[in-house]
């Protein structure tokens, strides 16, 4: 038995291989000597660490939308904020979309002073 145990065993460096793979703790493995925390402590952690409270560019607009379009924010509405920085608003009044958009670069210059929408690079007026 000792001989088959002896053929069947891993170096170091298989063995932590293998535990990488399985997902477990390698046998050598040094644990920190950190206390634990609870989970409220770590949630708090985890919130700071990503800057989960920040608010998102989209509530902002949503916030400020009568600041940014003045007379123009009881008839159009903000339908998207693409990724790369393009917010799509909706009017569905033809002569009051093309105020907007020949006053689009305007529009665009009130956002971008709003806090967190400095990446908002595009404005465009769909029906």
């Amino acid at each position: 038995m000792t001989k088959a145990n002896s053929s069947n065993s891993f170096s170091k460096k298989q063995e932590a291989i293998i535990a990488n793979f399985l997902g477990v703790p390698n046998r050598d493995c040094n644990f920190s000597q950190k206390d634990p925390m609870t989970i409220e402590d770590l949630v708090v952690l985890f919130v700071e660490r990503y800057d989960l409270e920040r608010p998102k560019p989209e509530q902002v607009l949503v916030e400020s939308w009568d600041e940014v379009f003045g007379s123009f924010s009881e008839r159009c509405y903000p339908v998207k904020l693409t990724d790369t920085g393009t917010l799509i608003v909706s009017v569905t009044n033809s002569t009051l979309r093309s105020e907007i958009i020949f006053k689009k670069n305007e529009f665009l210059h009130r956002i971008k002073q709003l806090q967190y929408c400095e990446d908002i690079k595009d404005l465009v007026v769909r029906a």
